[in-house]
């Protein structure tokens, strides 16, 4: 069961799943390093083996000196356009 706080005291729910957005193990530099993954495992939670979701790509519209600062780094808190239309 899960006990969430709420502006009315805190709730018990019994879900059947709960999924947890908690971050993989691959970007340790940047906080993600899976070190939840032991202390759920010790609380018998079943957890899904991590599997790799980053992704690359190229843009060829990046000038000289974007290409230079930011090439191979990760993308953070980026917005992204596909015909016209940006998503956040």
């Amino acid at each position: 069961s899960l006990r969430v706080a709420h502006a009315d005291g805190e709730l018990a729910l019994k879900p059947a799943a709960t999924l947890l957005a908690l971050g993989g193990a691959s970007w340790a530099r940047l906080g993600s390093d899976g070190a939840w993954l032991p202390w759920l495992q010790a609380q018998h939670v079943s957890v899904a083996p991590l599997q790799a979701a980053n992704c690359g790509f190229e843009v060829s519209a990046w000038s000289d000196l974007l290409r230079s600062k930011f090439a191979g780094a990760p993308l953070k808190n980026i917005a992204m356009g596909l015909a016209g239309q940006a998503l956040r």
